[in-house]
């Protein structure tokens, strides 16, 4: 922070809304503040947030401060306050949308994507080290959140810096481009307050045996292996959290540094200057003394500074805050705005005591509003044509879901003020305003597009059809109606077209259970295998307005190790998971032991009702150990809740607490699972018979040496390993960023049924044969493309 006064003025600059609510983002929307010098995000870091970067074409490593506008602990009477109907009952289907009825904004909406954004920070650095500023400005639980993150984030090149706000203290941010004031409220609590060890959900004591409602308390381990932490991580133990922290609420005032006043030729020669070089100094702001001892001083022949630009950041989710937010001081000492971007609720812009303070701002600023009512708008456009063009391909196997809905710009017009959209933008200088991005297609424009610039396509995808129709598929074997839905399959960080690692599985139950469960439909057993940073997203884009249906069926969450573009999305989904189940439901979580640690210190800030999860750590089922007396009873609940035989994990190939698994059903079919790894002789044999093995397929055969080094498979060395195991089928995942779209792997000698998975690609277990008649049409459709 400087206090410098003499900085130069930028008059042209502009502001870039990266996301805004929608199925995918947060609730509250991601700025991006452009400068040559850097660049700068207000609002939020939520899940998505760094694939919204990219696929703007902007540079991550340019960003270096960010001002989140929430924070604070939601504490509740409760765990279970809010009703498990509460978010499938309001009119929007969406899991990321908040009103003030049903749910509220929390931690996690603010900062749900700053995992995966740090890591990728620190990878996109282009300077040495120690010459990589970043500052997170925001509340000052920020501390906090950031040691939960511990046992998996490192900041090798980033020089990370953190200025935590409370509602008492939030000081001033000046550098050499803009003056940040933050206006900071709090929430005011109802009702009795709660100490953090009032909570069962917040427990400090492990060994809670039961909740108010008498349901067992599941959320603990008896492993005995101990936790690592990362190299370089920012904290290795968290620090303490005040009790009764309030809710806050940050807003922020965003000023311009003026510019010089106007030089006065004429004056400066009335007063005896005639040298340029006087001239240049007085210009620079230094005084001249003449020949005749008289001395002249800047502000003797330059007008008075010209004003820089200013907009205002308001952040205000509850119609009780207005008076508050309107009383604070800031408001009356800022310029008048020519921007007032409202991060607000419906109910809040329509109160008629906000509207009219608003109007007392500024008559002439543009209002932006982005609402907390969800907008369908795409964010990734790129992965939505790519679906789009291979939803013509096969509707069944590549659905199109909610991918391709686009609000039209007349729609975002209203009057006095425009709803935000992605890639908006707010231009400031001489004629500030709004410039609005391109219209985005619709399905049918995205289809002729397709099929004009590919004239080829519909010859070959109606080919494959008819192939497919031709192709003899049993469905009689024991797994044949096992869905496997892949939505996320790139690997390390998102790209344009391919999220990270998340498959999504879909076991029907037997006959004789469907008779217990048709009433309520519960009739699949629902499992992730894997879980990175927009997995609920893209499920909601996947599923719909049948997305809570899914997710009430959601049985098990496993996590092969602990790298965040496996792991990342899993706290959103366990919000939604929570918010509409019922307080008997269980979850089953197996992850490594550190999952464990990162879950229960994030519950202590954010509302997480950890009694309601069976975990099991996967260190504990591995086949080559004894599970000890309180894990054999949680593996024996897990297989009979999930109508298994058996479940074991075998150590990966990769980084340290890495595993591959495999899981059996009393009807006899097998899922085998690689989660990252080199070819494993272990994996091999616990996956024997498998029914379906997904493995990832990280690098070309080409790239061997670098397989080896980073401890990733090849194609040709995940086909194997499927071949070795005498698997029925296997789908090929996890493929570097280098391949976007199709990775050119060898299928036509192959024995078994191979399957390439894309983000968004549904398949049951006797559909995989299927996969190799797409191989000619994918291959012409993605021929000569950017793929960067």
């Amino acid at each position: 922070m400087s206090k410098d006064s003499s900085f130069r003025a930028t008059k042209n600059f502009h502001l870039q809304f990266l996301t805004v609510n929608s199925r995918d983002t947060s609730v509250i929307p991601c700025v991006h503040l452009f400068f040559d010098s850097k660049r700068y995000i207000f609002g939020s870091i939520g899940e998505g947030c760094q694939r919204a970067i990219l696929s703007q074409q902007l540079k991550l490593s340019k960003i270096k401060d960010v001002f989140l506008c929430h924070g604070g602990r939601i504490l509740s009477e409760s765990p279970s306050s809010v009703s498990p109907l509460s978010i499938s009952s309001v009119s929007s289907p969406s899991p990321l949308t908040h009103s003030e009825t049903n749910s509220q904004v929390d931690w996690w909406d603010s900062c749900g994507g700053l995992i995966g954004f740090l890591l990728s920070m620190n990878d996109a650095c282009d300077l040495p080290q120690g010459e990589n500023p970043f500052t997170l400005h925001g509340p000052s639980e920020i501390h906090y959140y950031m040691s939960c993150m511990r046992h998996f984030t490192y900041h090798t090149n980033v020089d990370l810096t953190i200025q935590g706000y409370s509602s008492s203290e939030a000081p001033e941010y000046v550098d050499e481009n803009i003056r940040v004031t933050p206006v900071v409220i709090s929430l005011p609590s109802s009702g009795r307050k709660r100490k953090y060890s009032d909570s069962p959900a917040l427990s400090s004591n492990e060994n809670t045996s039961a909740t108010s409602d008498s349901t067992p308390h599941w959320f603990t381990h008896s492993s005995n292996e101990t936790a690592f932490v990362v190299d370089n991580a920012l904290y290795n133990t968290p620090p303490p959290l005040e009790e009764q922290s309030p809710q806050i609420f940050i807003s922020y005032i965003v000023q311009s540094h003026p510019s010089p006043g106007k030089f006065d030729a004429k004056k400066a020669k009335s007063l005896g200057i005639t040298k340029g070089v006087d001239c240049g100094k007085l210009a620079k702001g230094e005084s001249v003394t003449l020949d005749n001892g008289s001395t002249v001083y800047p502000d003797d022949v330059i007008g008075p500074p010209i004003p820089g630009s200013t907009f205002f950041f308001i952040h205000c989710t509850h119609e009780s805050l207005i008076d508050t937010l309107i009383q604070q001081p800031q408001w009356s000492t800022a310029p008048e705005p020519v921007c007032i971007i409202h991060s607000v609720t419906d109910a809040v812009f329509n109160n008629q005591r906000y509207k009219h303070w608003v109007s007392s701002l500024s008559n002439k600023a543009s209002n932006i509003l982005s609402p907390t009512s969800e907008l369908e708008t795409v964010n990734y456009t790129r992965s939505a044509s790519a679906i789009t063009a291979l939803n013509m391909l096969d509707e069944n196997t590549f659905p199109l879901g909610k991918n391709c809905y686009q609000e039209s710009l007349d729609s975002l017009k209203r009057d006095g003020y425009v709803i935000a959209c992605p890639k908006m933008k707010f231009m400031f200088g001489k004629k500030p305003g709004i410039e609005y991005p391109e219209a985005g297609m619709d399905v049918s424009q995205l289809r002729n597009n397709i099929s004009e610039e590919k004239p080829d396509y519909k010859e070959l995808f109606n080919k494959s059809r008819l192939l497919n129709e031709s192709l003899s598929l049993p469905n009689d074997f024991a797994g044949s109606e096992i869905e496997f839905c892949t939505l996320g399959t790139g690997s390390a960080m998102p790209s344009l077209y391919r999220n990270v690692s998340s498959n999504f599985i879909k076991i029907p139950k037997r006959a004789t259970e469907r008779e217990d469960f048709i009433e309520s439909k519960r009739l699949t057993n629902n499992i992730l295998l894997d879980c990175g940073e927009g997995t609920l997203g893209r499920l909601a884009r996947q599923y719909g307005d049948s997305l809570n249906d899914e997710i009430s069926l959601l049985r098990w969450i496993y996590i092969s190790h602990m790298h965040a573009d496996h792991h990342a999305g899993v706290i959103g989904v366990l919000k939604l998971w929570f918010s509409i189940s019922t307080t008997s439901s269980k979850l089953f979580i197996c992850a490594p032991p550190q999952f464990e640690s990162w879950l229960k210190d994030y519950s202590k800030l954010d509302k997480l009702d950890l009694s309601r999860i069976v975990f099991l750590s996967n260190s504990a089922v591995r086949r080559d150990r004894t599970l000890t007396d309180e894990d054999l009873i949680k593996y024996r609940l897990l297989l009979q809740e999930l109508d298994l035989t058996s479940f074991e994990t075998v150590a990966a190939v990769h980084c340290p607490f890495s595993y591959c698994m495999q899981f059996t059903g009393n009807e006899g079919w097998k899922i085998a699972y690689s989660g990252d790894t080199r070819p494993s002789e272990e994996f091999i044999e616990i996956g024997k018979d498998a029914t379906v093995v997904i493995h990832e397929a990280t690098l070309e055969d080409s790239m061997q040496e670098i397989a080896v080094r980073k401890q990733h498979s090849t194609y040709s060395e995940a086909l194997r390993v499927g071949q070795l195991m005498n698997a029925r089928s296997i789908i090929l995942t996890h493929f570097s960023q280098r391949y976007p779209k199709l990775p050119e792997v060898n299928l036509s000698d192959q024995q078994l049924n191979v399957a390439l998975a894309f983000d968004g690609m549904c398949l049951k277990s006797y559909e995989i044969p299927k996969f190799k008649n797409y191989i000619e049409p994918l291959a012409h459709l993605f021929a000569d493309d950017d793929c960067h």
